[in-house]
C-alpha cells in the first residue's frame, strides 16, 4: 500500500487522537476512525486501527502501572477478546462497503 505525505500526516494524526482518547479526551477514537477511514479502505482502517488501539492501551497501561487495577483488566479481558474474535471473523467474511456500513452504524450507534 502506497501512502502520499498527506495519508501519512492524515495517519500520524489520527494515531496521536488515539493517544488523545488514552489520555481523557474520549471521543477523540471516533475522529480517529473517521480519518483513518478518509485515506484507507474500510477494512485496511480497521485492521490499522486496531493494533493502534492495542498499543496505545499497553503505552496506558504501563505509564499508570502503579494505579492499574488488575482485577478489572483481568475480568474484562474475555469479553475483549471474544469482539477482537468476533471482529476478525466479520472483517474476514465482509467486502469493503459492507464494512463502511458497519463502522458507520457502531458511530452513529456510538453518538446517539
Amino acid at each position: 500500500m502506497d501512502l502520499t505525505p498527506q495519508a501519512w500526516t492524515v495517519a500520524l494524526l489520527a494515531a496521536w487522537l488515539v493517544g488523545a482518547s488514552k489520555a481523557g479526551l474520549v471521543s477523540a477514537v471516533t475522529l480517529a476512525v473517521v480519518l483513518f477511514a478518509s485515506i484507507l479502505p474500510a477494512r485496511e482502517a480497521t485492521g490499522a486501527l486496531l493494533p493502534v488501539l492495542i498499543f496505545a492501551d499497553f503505552i496506558a497501561v504501563r505509564m499508570l502501572r502503579k494505579s492499574v487495577r488488575w482485577q478489572e483488566l483481568l475480568r474484562i479481558f474475555p469479553w475483549t477478546a471474544a469482539g477482537v474474535g468476533l471482529g476478525v471473523v466479520v472483517l474476514y467474511f465482509s467486502n469493503d462497503p459492507q464494512v463502511q456500513r458497519l463502522v458507520g452504524a457502531i458511530i452513529v450507534g456510538t453518538i446517539l
